[in-house]
C-alpha cells in the first residue's frame, strides 16, 4: 500500500514533517500545518453530498458538539474527486483560537481529510475588535449579547454558545491577510490548483449516503 505522501502531493510551501500510516504532516514555513488523514472506514457522514442543506446541518451539529463554531461549508470537486470543503474556529487555552480548514475525500469504503490548522497569535481579536469598531452593533440588554454580530452564515434563526461572527466573513480577509482565518482560505483555495492526487485515487468507488452513526471523535481534534 502506498504512503499518503505518495498519493497526494499538496505543493511545494508545504515540507513533509512526519508520517505514519494514517497520517503525514507538513509544515509550512510561517508555521501553519497540514496534514492528510487516512481513515479506513465508511465514512460517517450523516447526509448526501448532493444536498448542501442537510450537509450543512450536520457538519453544524457536529461541531457544535465538539465546542467548536462552524464557520462555513460547500461541497466542490479537487482532482475530479467529489469533496467537502469546511472551515471551524476551535478555543484555545488560554486564550486565542484556532482555525481550521478541511476537504474530505469520501469514498465507500474510506476517506482522506486534507486538513489545514492555523493560529491566532497576540496580540489576539484585532479582526473583531476592528470590525465591531466600524459596524452597526449593538449591546442588547435584554439578552446580553451583541446585536448581529453573532450569526450563522446559513440559518438566520440559529443559536449557539459559540458561533460565526460578522469578522468571520470572507469579506475581511483583504483587510487582514495574515490572520489565520484569511491564511486557511488561501490555503483552500490554492490547494485546489496546487494539489496532485495518484491516478488510482480517481477510481475508487465514490461515497454514497446510508444512515451513520454519530461520529465517536470530532475530526479536527485528530492532528498530530
Amino acid at each position: 500500500m502506498k504512503k499518503i505522501s505518495e498519493l497526494f502531493q499538496p505543493g511545494a510551501d508545504w515540507q513533509l514533517d512526519k508520517e505514519d500510516g494514517n497520517i503525514a504532516c507538513y509544515r509550512h514555513p510561517n508555521g501553519d500545518m497540514l496534514s492528510i488523514n487516512f481513515f479506513a472506514l465508511v465514512p460517517d457522514i450523516d447526509a448526501s453530498l448532493d444536498d448542501l442543506s442537510a450537509l450543512r446541518n450536520y457538519y453544524r451539529k457536529m461541531s457544535e458538539a465538539g465546542g467548536a463554531g462552524f464557520i462555513e461549508l460547500d461541497t466542490l470537486r479537487i482532482c475530479e474527486i467529489a469533496a467537502i470543503r469546511s472551515i471551524i474556529k476551535v478555543r484555545m487555552q488560554p486564550s486565542g483560537l484556532a482555525f481550521i480548514g478541511a476537504i474530505t475525500l469520501p469514498f465507500s469504503d474510506r476517506s482522506y481529510v486534507i486538513k489545514f490548522q492555523s493560529l491566532e497569535g497576540n496580540p489576539t481579536g484585532m479582526r473583531e475588535t476592528v470590525v465591531m469598531a466600524n459596524g452597526d452593533f449593538h449591546f442588547d440588554e435584554e439578552t446580553g449579547k451583541m446585536k448581529n454580530w453573532m450569526r450563522d452564515p446559513y440559518d438566520p434563526v440559529h443559536e449557539a454558545d459559540f458561533m460565526r461572527n460578522a469578522a468571520d466573513d470572507e469579506s475581511h480577509d483583504s483587510l487582514f491577510p495574515d490572520h489565520p482565518l484569511s491564511r486557511v482560505r488561501f490555503y483552500l483555495r490554492d490547494i485546489q490548483q496546487t494539489l496532485t492526487v495518484a491516478s488510482e485515487m480517481q477510481t475508487l468507488p465514490a461515497f454514497i449516503y446510508r444512515q451513520a452513526e454519530s461520529l465517536k471523535k470530532p475530526w479536527w481534534k485528530i492532528f498530530s
